[in-house]
C-alpha cells in the first residue's frame, strides 16, 4: 500500500481526476485501508458472493460506506458459459509459448481439455469418484517471490521456504499418493490436474494412469459435473466456484487471500487446510516431504467424510439462490432506468 501511495504517476492521475470532475480528497481516502471511495457514485455495487461468505469490514469502513449511501448487492458468482479453460498461468517473460510436454500423463497423452468433462461424466456413470486439483494461476507463473521459482521473504528479507514449483509438486504428488492407480486408467478415482504453462511441470513426478494432467482445464465445467474433492490454492474465484457447485475443498494456500479462505473453509465446515510450510534454509526437502504426506492424509479424509460434502451442498444452495446473472441484469437495468429518469445518458 505504501508503494502505491508514494507512486508519483498514481498521485498525478488522482490529481487530474479530482481537477477534471471536482472530486474531493475523501474519494481517494489515503488513511482508510480497504476504502474504495468511488463506490459512492455508483447506483449499486455487485458483490459476487453472499453475505454469509463475505469477509468482515472494520466499523470505520462500514460507517464510511453507510454515510455515503453505498449499496452492496450480493448476487452470487457470475459464471461464464461452458468451455472456459483454466488454468493458463500468469507469465510475464517473453517465453510465453512454453507448455507442459504432452506426455506429462500417460492417460492424458492423447486428450484435449474439451475431453475432460466427458471423462468426468463417464467416471460418475461408472460410480467412480472425481478429484480436481489446481494451484491457480499465479503460483504457476513467473512472478518473483510468489511464482514458480519464487520463495517468500522472511522477516529479514531473505528468500526462504518452498518455491512455487516445490509447493505445487508436493500437492500434485500428494494427490497421486492418495488416489493414484497402479495399472489401469479406469481404476480408482479420476484425477484431473491443472498444471499451467511451465515446461515439464511435473518434473520427476510420475502421473498415475488414472490422472489427466493438462496445462489448461475447464475448471467450472468440471465442478459443475461434480467433484468429490477440490484440491486448491484457495484463491477467491476457485473457492467460490467450488462452493457454487458443492465441492468440498482441501486448501493448500500460497499467499494473499489464500490463507484467509483456507481458514474460512475450516470454519464453515466445507473442507480442510494444510498451511504452506516455512522451512529454514537447507530444510526444504525434508519439510516438503512432510507437507506432501500431510496433504495426502487430509485429502483422503476429505473424500471419506460426508460432513464436508453436506456443508458444501448447503452453501451451494445458498449461492444459487442469490440470483446470479439474472439478478445482476436486474440491478444493471434498474441503474440504466434511473439514469434515463434523471435525464442522464
Amino acid at each position: 500500500m505504501q508503494d502505491i501511495r508514494s507512486f508519483e504517476p498514481c498521485s498525478a492521475a488522482i490529481a487530474r481526476i479530482q481537477a477534471a470532475y471536482g472530486l474531493s480528497d475523501d474519494v481517494f481516502d489515503k488513511d482508510l485501508d480497504g476504502i474504495m471511495g468511488h463506490l459512492q457514485f455508483s447506483f449499486a455495487t455487485l458483490v459476487t458472493t453472499i453475505e454469509e461468505l463475505q469477509d468482515p469490514v472494520t466499523a470505520t469502513l462500514a460507517d464510511f460506506y453507510q454515510s455515503r449511501g453505498v449499496e452492496f448487492v450480493s448476487v452470487g458468482p457470475l459464471l461464464g458459459p461452458g468451455g472456459a479453460k483454466r488454468v493458463a498461468g500468469h507469465r510475464t517473460s517473453a517465453e510465453v509459448d512454453a507448455v507442459p510436454a504432452r506426455d506429462e500423463s500417460r492417460h492424458a497423452a492423447s486428450q484435449e481439455p474439451e475431453d475432460v468433462v466427458e471423462l468426468v461424466r463417464r467416471a460418475w456413470s461408472a460410480g467412480r469418484k472425481v478429484v480436481l486439483a489446481s494451484m491457480g494461476t499465479v503460483i504457476i507463473g513467473d512472478l518473483p517471490e510468489i511464482g514458480w521459482e519464487g520463495r517468500p521473504n522472511n522477516a529479514e528479507g531473505q528468500p526462504h521456504g518452498l518455491t512455487g514449483r516445490e509447493l505445487c509438486r508436493s500437492v500434485w504428488g500428494a494427490a497421486f499418493d492418495a488416489f493414484g492407480a497402479q495399472s489401469s486408467a479406469e481404476e480408482g478415482p479420476l484425477l484431473v490436474v491443472s498444471l499451467g504453462p511451465q515446461p515439464n511441470a511435473l518434473g520427476e513426478l510420475v502421473a498415475p494412469p488414472n490422472a489427466m494432467c493438462l496445462p489448461v482445464v475447464p475448471q467450472v465445467d468440471v465442478l459443475k459435473e461434480g467433484a468429490d474433492a477440490f484440491l486448491t490454492h484457495g484463491g477467491q474465484n476457485s473457492f467460490t466456484e467450488s462452493l457454487a457447485f458443492g465441492a468440498p475443498v482441501l486448501v493448500c494456500p500460497g499467499f494473499g487471500d489464500h490463507p484467509l479462505n483456507a481458514q474460512k473453509a475450516v470454519s464453515l465446515g466445507v473442507g480442510m487446510k494444510v498451511d504452506r510450510p516455512k522451512p529454514a534454509i537447507g530444510e526444504e526437502a525434508v519439510v516438503g516431504q512432510q507437507y506432501r504426506e500431510e496433504v495426502g492424509r487430509k485429502l483422503r479424509e476429505l473424500v471419506s467424510s460426508p460432513s464436508f460434502k453436506e456443508r458444501a451442498t448447503f452453501f451451494r444452495d445458498r449461492l444459487q439462490n442469490a440470483g446470479g446473472l439474472a439478478r445482476a441484469v436486474e440491478v444493471i437495468l434498474a441503474a440504466a432506468g434511473s439514469r434515463r429518469g434523471d435525464g442522464g445518458a
